[in-house]
This record gives C-alpha cells, sequence and structure tokens, in this order.
C-alpha cells in the first residue's frame, strides 16, 4: 500500500484538491489496493473547512471536500508517508529543513510530474483561480500517475 501525502501551506485548498483528485484518479483506475493518500499543512490549524472555492471547483469534477478539515504536517504523518508531494519549491524546502530523513521521499508535484514550477495558491482568489489550480494539479497527477502506479506495485510485490 503506497502512501501519498500532499502538503501545502493551510490544508484548505491545494493539498486537499491534490488528495480528492488523487482518490478521484485511483477509482477511475481500479487501485484502490494500491494507494492511501491524505493532505497536511505547514502553516495551519487542525479541524478548517475547505475553502468554499475549493469545494466548489472540486464539486464541478464530480469530487467531494465537504468532509474535509484541516490538519497540521506532523512527525506521524511524515514517517508514515511513502512519497510526499508538495505544491511549492518553499513547502519542499521546510520538510527537508525539519524532517531530514524525509527529503529522499519528498518531492515538488510539477517536478515529481516532470514539468517546473509551482502549484500557485488561490486563497483569496477567484473561483477561476481555483478552477485553474485543480487544472494544473489534475494534469501533474496525470503524468505522475505512471511513476505512482509503478511505484506503488513495487512496494506491493516487495
Amino acid at each position: 500500500m503506497q502512501k501519498v501525502l500532499f502538503v501545502c501551506s493551510g490544508n484548505t485548498c491545494r493539498s486537499p484538491l491534490a488528495e480528492a483528485a488523487m482518490k478521484n484518479m485511483i477509482v477511475k483506475e481500479k487501485a484502490e489496493d494500491f494507494f492511501r493518500t491524505a493532505s497536511a499543512g505547514l502553516m495551519t490549524v487542525d479541524g478548517l473547512p475547505a475553502s468554499n472555492y475549493a469545494i466548489t471547483a472540486a464539486r464541478e469534477k464530480n469530487m467531494d471536500l465537504s468532509a474535509h478539515y484541516s490538519q497540521q504536517l506532523q512527525t506521524p504523518l511524515v514517517e508514515l508517508a511513502d512519497i510526499i508531494l508538495t505544491m511549492t519549491a518553499g513547502h519542499k524546502q521546510f520538510i527537508d529543513e525539519n524532517w531530514p530523513q524525509a527529503a529522499e521521499k519528498t518531492f515538488l508535484l510539477k517536478e515529481f510530474a516532470g514539468c517546473c514550477g509551482d502549484i500557485i495558491d488561490p486563497f483569496g482568489g477567484s473561483l477561476d483561480d481555483y478552477r485553474h489550480c485543480l487544472s494544473q494539479i489534475q494534469d501533474c497527477l496525470q503524468k505522475a500517475w505512471p511513476i505512482l502506479l509503478e511505484l506503488a506495485q513495487k512496494k506491493e510485490r516487495g
């Protein structure tokens, strides 16, 4: 079982959107036996709901964030994750500095997908900003899917 953790700043926009998009792909690809997902934020408190625009953008793509509540990134989450995918280089750097033992399993989402740059935070922006953010995340996950699936299958084989 490959455990994928998505990390952003507040865990109310980007990382929950990424987790929802990944869950959607897992169901679509019938890969429920291979993956578990979670998301967390570096600068958040536990228990905040997903932003309204994130919920709307997700709903438009048949994903449900209505039950999502933020959680702060803590050592147990870092240790349990097989792969940590961050939304920005700053998030990756923070994890590398605070959990150096996780550096080899922590990646910038866009780089993991063969692209470059950050997933820009839509917080405070328009619904279209959230739609664009989700579209970028989905594109990255689509490109990264073969790698993620190969890693999960390799782990499954031992």
